[in-house]
């Protein structure tokens, strides 16, 4: 018997942009979530995985990249010395206090390092509502492959260019917008700005910001939730010889 490939699934669930696309590139209307509230963006979820076309046999698997308002994000300075699993999330509850935000048995944490001797990453998602998407998923025969913050996405798939170049990706969400600061391929910092305008007004703020604390920024990867953003003029007018690169809304897949 033809054992098929799985048809993979990649997501977002974000304020005011929600999607469902295949590896092909068939992809199911787009939604509108009214808010980064974790029961609409499950409401929104569910809405789209009940639109799907029937599977023709085929398993499904999903991976899905979800709004940083969700998540609990703290970068995690590299210790040659920390060796087991348990130590690493010990390292990383530690760093998560040190930024005044306690963890405790309603999160689900999860630590990486992208590099050996560079800064790592840990990321924690509330543990009812992950649940509730697993629980989701299996009710529509799909696998939940990998839930994701956007911060934690971008992290990780960060082009091996960058480690060459000191730069910034700035993540837009409706709500919020993001920075990831790298110097010499490591993550230095992450900032955010709450969106209570526009986002070109909040991205100026932040980017001024982000440059007192870490001048020479020579590339800017601009990523946006929404599928036709484009970059704000503001940032060439305040990195005027940077580089700046728009992101398409896949590039973290």
């Amino acid at each position: 018997m033809l054992r098929l490939w799985p048809e993979t699934l990649h997501g977002g669930l974000f304020a005011g942009a929600a999607w469902l696309s295949t590896k092909g590139g068939r992809d199911m209307p787009e939604r509108s979530p009214a808010s980064v509230q974790a029961d609409h963006l499950l409401a929104e979820l569910e809405a789209m995985l009940a639109a799907l076309p029937p599977a023709a046999g085929r398993r499904r698997v999903l991976h899905l990249q979800v709004s940083d308002s969700l998540a609990k994000i703290a970068v995690l300075p590299w210790q040659q010395q920390l060796q087991a699993q348990a130590e690493l999330q010990a390292y990383a509850q530690a760093c998560f206090e040190r930024n005044g935000m306690a963890l405790d048995a309603t999160s689900v944490m999860q630590v990486g390092f992208r590099q050996f001797g560079r800064s790592g990453l840990a990321y924690a998602l509330p543990r009812a509502w992950l649940g509730a998407v697993v629980a989701l998923c299996q009710q529509h025969q799909i696998q939940l492959q990998s839930v994701l913050p956007v911060s934690a996405a971008a992290y990780w798939r960060l082009p091996p260019t960058a480690a060459r170049l000191p730069g910034v990706v700035l993540l837009v969400e409706a709500q919020r917008v993001t920075a990831l600061a790298h110097r010499a391929g490591e993550l230095s910092l992450i900032d955010v700005q709450p969106v209570t305008g526009d986002a070109v007004a909040a991205s100026e703020r932040l980017l001024r910001r982000l440059l007192a604390r870490q001048p020479g920024c020579s590339t800017v990867r601009y990523w946006s939730a929404s599928a036709s953003a484009v970059a704000p003029a503001v940032i060439r007018e305040q990195l005027p010889e940077a580089e700046v690169l728009l992101l398409k809304r896949e590039a973290w897949q």
